[in-house]
Protein backbone atom coordinates (compact mmCIF):
# COMPACT_ATOMS: atom_id res chain seq x y z
CA UNK A 1 0.00 0.00 0.00
CA UNK A 2 1.35 3.46 -1.01
CA UNK A 3 2.05 5.71 2.27
CA UNK A 4 1.39 8.91 0.26
CA UNK A 5 -2.38 9.65 0.28
CA UNK A 6 -3.89 10.27 -3.51
CA UNK A 7 -7.23 10.95 -4.00
CA UNK A 8 -8.90 8.28 -6.49
CA UNK A 9 -11.06 8.60 -8.83
CA UNK A 10 -13.84 6.24 -9.06
CA UNK A 11 -15.94 6.83 -11.92
CA UNK A 12 -18.18 8.60 -13.98
CA UNK A 13 -22.15 9.01 -12.91
CA UNK A 14 -23.16 11.01 -15.84
CA UNK A 15 -22.21 13.63 -18.39
CA UNK A 16 -25.26 15.44 -19.95
CA UNK A 17 -24.31 16.46 -23.60
CA UNK A 18 -22.79 19.73 -23.99
CA UNK A 19 -24.79 22.24 -26.29
CA UNK A 20 -26.59 25.18 -26.21
CA UNK A 21 -27.01 26.16 -22.11
CA UNK A 22 -26.92 22.83 -21.28
CA UNK A 23 -23.42 22.25 -18.27
CA UNK A 24 -21.13 19.29 -17.59
CA UNK A 25 -22.20 17.28 -14.68
CA UNK A 26 -20.35 15.02 -12.86
CA UNK A 27 -21.71 12.79 -10.21
CA UNK A 28 -17.80 11.86 -9.27
CA UNK A 29 -14.60 12.49 -9.87
CA UNK A 30 -12.95 11.17 -13.58
CA UNK A 31 -10.08 9.90 -13.85
CA UNK A 32 -6.67 11.40 -15.62
CA UNK A 33 -7.29 8.89 -18.93
CA UNK A 34 -10.88 10.28 -18.84
CA UNK A 35 -10.18 13.77 -17.93
CA UNK A 36 -7.91 13.98 -21.28
CA UNK A 37 -10.41 12.37 -23.37
CA UNK A 38 -13.11 14.81 -21.94
CA UNK A 39 -10.49 17.73 -22.15
CA UNK A 40 -9.60 17.18 -25.96
CA UNK A 41 -13.21 16.63 -26.81
CA UNK A 42 -14.19 20.10 -25.04
CA UNK A 43 -11.52 21.80 -26.03
CA UNK A 44 -12.81 20.75 -29.91
CA UNK A 45 -16.13 22.60 -29.11
CA UNK A 46 -15.06 25.35 -27.31
CA UNK A 47 -16.48 24.29 -23.96
CA UNK A 48 -13.48 23.69 -21.90
CA UNK A 49 -14.61 26.69 -19.20
CA UNK A 50 -17.08 24.20 -18.69
CA UNK A 51 -14.79 21.34 -17.39
CA UNK A 52 -13.56 21.63 -13.42
CA UNK A 53 -10.19 22.19 -12.76
CA UNK A 54 -10.01 18.76 -10.88
CA UNK A 55 -5.80 18.70 -10.98
CA UNK A 56 -5.28 22.10 -9.23
CA UNK A 57 -8.48 21.26 -6.58
CA UNK A 58 -6.04 18.48 -5.50
CA UNK A 59 -3.21 20.26 -5.39
CA UNK A 60 -5.07 22.71 -3.36
CA UNK A 61 -6.50 20.45 -0.87
CA UNK A 62 -2.70 19.11 -0.54
CA UNK A 63 -1.67 22.83 -0.05
CA UNK A 64 -4.62 23.43 2.80
CA UNK A 65 -3.63 20.39 4.68
CA UNK A 66 0.02 20.27 4.69
CA UNK A 67 -0.42 24.25 6.00
CA UNK A 68 -3.10 23.35 9.11
CA UNK A 69 -0.96 20.14 9.92
CA UNK A 70 1.94 22.22 10.00
CA UNK A 71 -0.03 24.91 12.33
CA UNK A 72 -1.04 21.95 14.85
CA UNK A 73 2.33 21.03 14.67
CA UNK A 74 4.17 24.81 15.99
CA UNK A 75 1.16 24.98 18.41
CA UNK A 76 2.01 21.64 19.73
CA UNK A 77 -1.46 20.44 20.02
CA UNK A 78 -1.90 16.21 20.15
CA UNK A 79 -4.12 15.34 16.95
CA UNK A 80 -4.90 12.81 14.72
CA UNK A 81 -6.49 12.57 10.74
CA UNK A 82 -9.86 11.05 10.92
CA UNK A 83 -12.20 10.89 8.27
CA UNK A 84 -12.13 10.80 4.52
CA UNK A 85 -8.21 11.18 4.26
CA UNK A 86 -7.51 8.54 6.99
CA UNK A 87 -10.54 6.09 4.86
CA UNK A 88 -8.20 7.12 1.89
CA UNK A 89 -4.53 6.02 4.01
CA UNK A 90 -6.37 2.77 4.75
CA UNK A 91 -7.52 1.71 1.72
CA UNK A 92 -11.11 3.30 0.65
CA UNK A 93 -10.76 5.66 -2.57
CA UNK A 94 -13.09 8.96 -2.61
CA UNK A 95 -12.34 11.79 -3.62
CA UNK A 96 -12.28 14.48 -0.73
CA UNK A 97 -11.85 17.93 0.06
CA UNK A 98 -12.53 18.22 3.98
CA UNK A 99 -10.04 17.73 6.32
CA UNK A 100 -11.50 15.77 9.49
CA UNK A 101 -9.17 16.22 12.54
CA UNK A 102 -9.43 14.78 15.97
CA UNK A 103 -7.63 17.26 18.84
CA UNK A 104 -7.62 17.44 22.89
CA UNK A 105 -10.11 20.03 24.08
CA UNK A 106 -7.65 22.35 26.26
CA UNK A 107 -8.29 25.77 25.76
CA UNK A 108 -4.65 27.07 26.04
CA UNK A 109 -4.09 25.37 23.17
CA UNK A 110 -6.91 26.00 20.97
CA UNK A 111 -6.36 29.63 21.37
CA UNK A 112 -2.62 29.15 20.23
CA UNK A 113 -3.83 27.18 17.03
CA UNK A 114 -6.34 29.80 16.33
CA UNK A 115 -3.78 32.71 16.53
CA UNK A 116 -1.14 30.92 14.15
CA UNK A 117 -4.00 29.72 11.67
CA UNK A 118 -5.08 32.76 11.64
CA UNK A 119 -1.64 34.45 10.61
CA UNK A 120 -1.32 31.47 8.27
CA UNK A 121 -4.97 32.85 6.52
CA UNK A 122 -7.39 30.46 7.92
CA UNK A 123 -10.63 32.30 8.37
CA UNK A 124 -12.56 31.83 11.74
CA UNK A 125 -14.59 33.78 14.23
CA UNK A 126 -12.56 33.54 17.28
CA UNK A 127 -15.24 34.21 19.91
CA UNK A 128 -17.57 31.83 18.41
CA UNK A 129 -14.79 29.37 17.88
CA UNK A 130 -14.40 29.56 21.69
CA UNK A 131 -17.83 29.39 22.59
CA UNK A 132 -18.73 25.92 20.63
CA UNK A 133 -15.21 24.52 22.40
CA UNK A 134 -16.66 25.09 25.63
CA UNK A 135 -20.13 23.86 24.68
CA UNK A 136 -19.16 21.79 22.35
CA UNK A 137 -17.37 19.24 20.48
CA UNK A 138 -16.47 20.59 16.94
CA UNK A 139 -15.31 23.86 15.49
CA UNK A 140 -14.36 24.37 11.61
CA UNK A 141 -11.98 27.29 10.16
CA UNK A 142 -11.72 28.18 6.42
CA UNK A 143 -8.64 28.80 4.10
CA UNK A 144 -8.57 31.31 1.43
CA UNK A 145 -9.12 28.70 -1.17
CA UNK A 146 -12.60 27.93 0.36
CA UNK A 147 -11.39 24.55 2.14
CA UNK A 148 -13.16 23.47 5.25
CA UNK A 149 -11.08 22.23 8.29
CA UNK A 150 -12.84 20.15 11.03
CA UNK A 151 -11.79 19.90 14.53
CA UNK A 152 -13.24 17.33 16.35
CA UNK A 153 -12.47 17.64 20.29
CA UNK A 154 -12.01 14.98 22.20
CA UNK A 155 -13.81 15.36 25.41
CA UNK A 156 -15.38 11.65 25.88
CA UNK A 157 -13.22 8.85 27.46
CA UNK A 158 -13.45 6.57 23.87
CA UNK A 159 -11.92 9.53 21.99
CA UNK A 160 -9.51 10.11 24.28
CA UNK A 161 -8.40 7.15 24.02
CA UNK A 162 -8.63 6.54 20.18
CA UNK A 163 -6.47 10.19 20.43
CA UNK A 164 -3.94 8.21 22.92
CA UNK A 165 -3.49 4.89 20.31
CA UNK A 166 -3.55 7.27 17.05
CA UNK A 167 -0.17 6.01 14.96
CA UNK A 168 2.64 8.22 12.78
CA UNK A 169 1.84 7.56 9.34
CA UNK A 170 3.05 9.95 6.05
CA UNK A 171 0.28 11.15 4.31
CA UNK A 172 1.20 14.02 1.47
CA UNK A 173 4.62 13.19 1.72
CA UNK A 174 5.52 14.36 5.47
CA UNK A 175 4.93 12.47 8.36
CA UNK A 176 1.74 12.84 10.35
CA UNK A 177 -0.47 11.58 13.09
CA UNK A 178 -3.31 9.56 11.98
CA UNK A 179 -6.19 7.41 13.54
CA UNK A 180 -5.40 3.29 13.51
CA UNK A 181 -7.73 1.10 11.52
CA UNK A 182 -9.68 -0.14 14.66
CA UNK A 183 -11.24 3.53 15.55
CA UNK A 184 -11.73 4.01 11.68
CA UNK A 185 -13.88 1.11 11.79
CA UNK A 186 -15.35 2.22 14.96
CA UNK A 187 -16.51 5.74 13.50
CA UNK A 188 -17.70 4.29 10.57
CA UNK A 189 -20.31 1.56 12.57
CA UNK A 190 -21.25 4.55 14.66
CA UNK A 191 -22.44 6.40 11.44
CA UNK A 192 -23.52 3.24 9.46
CA UNK A 193 -24.55 4.92 6.35
CA UNK A 194 -23.66 2.69 3.41
CA UNK A 195 -20.86 4.46 1.83
CA UNK A 196 -19.42 3.96 5.62
CA UNK A 197 -20.21 0.75 5.61
CA UNK A 198 -18.58 -0.50 2.54
CA UNK A 199 -15.37 1.22 3.68
CA UNK A 200 -15.78 -1.13 7.44
CA UNK A 201 -15.78 -4.02 4.81
CA UNK A 202 -12.57 -2.59 2.50
CA UNK A 203 -10.69 -2.25 5.70
CA UNK A 204 -11.35 -5.49 7.42
CA UNK A 205 -10.29 -7.30 4.06
CA UNK A 206 -7.12 -5.25 3.81
CA UNK A 207 -6.12 -4.99 7.04
CA UNK A 208 -7.61 -8.60 8.45
CA UNK A 209 -4.13 -9.86 9.44
CA UNK A 210 -2.88 -6.08 11.35
CA UNK A 211 -6.07 -5.35 13.42
CA UNK A 212 -6.13 -5.33 16.93
CA UNK A 213 -9.25 -7.86 17.07
CA UNK A 214 -9.35 -8.15 20.86
CA UNK A 215 -9.47 -3.98 21.25
CA UNK A 216 -11.88 -3.38 18.26
CA UNK A 217 -14.68 -6.72 19.77
CA UNK A 218 -14.36 -4.51 22.83
CA UNK A 219 -15.62 -1.53 22.05
CA UNK A 220 -17.46 -2.71 19.40
CA UNK A 221 -19.51 -4.43 22.09
CA UNK A 222 -19.20 -1.42 24.53
CA UNK A 223 -20.98 0.69 21.72
CA UNK A 224 -23.68 -1.96 20.94
CA UNK A 225 -22.07 -2.49 17.55
CA UNK A 226 -21.03 -5.96 18.36
CA UNK A 227 -23.33 -7.59 15.60
CA UNK A 228 -23.06 -4.92 12.84
CA UNK A 229 -19.52 -5.63 12.88
CA UNK A 230 -19.84 -9.36 12.70
CA UNK A 231 -22.21 -8.55 9.53
CA UNK A 232 -19.37 -6.33 7.94
CA UNK A 233 -17.00 -9.57 8.79
CA UNK A 234 -19.01 -11.89 7.02
CA UNK A 235 -19.68 -9.79 4.15
CA UNK A 236 -15.77 -9.05 3.69
CA UNK A 237 -15.09 -12.50 3.98
CA UNK A 238 -12.79 -12.10 7.20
Amino acid sequence: MSEVYEPVAEKVKSLKKLSGSTTAKMGAEVSDAMLRVLTSSLKRRGRLRELRPLGRAKMSYEKVSKKILRVLREAKIPYMIVGGLAANYYGCPRATYDLDLVIEPEEAGIRKLLKLAGQAGFRFHEKEVLLLTRAGNRFVVESPEKYRVDFWLAKTSLEREMLARRRRAKVFGIPVWICRPEDLILQKLRSARPRDLEDVQAILARWSDGLDKKYLNRRATELGLARLLEEQRKLAQV
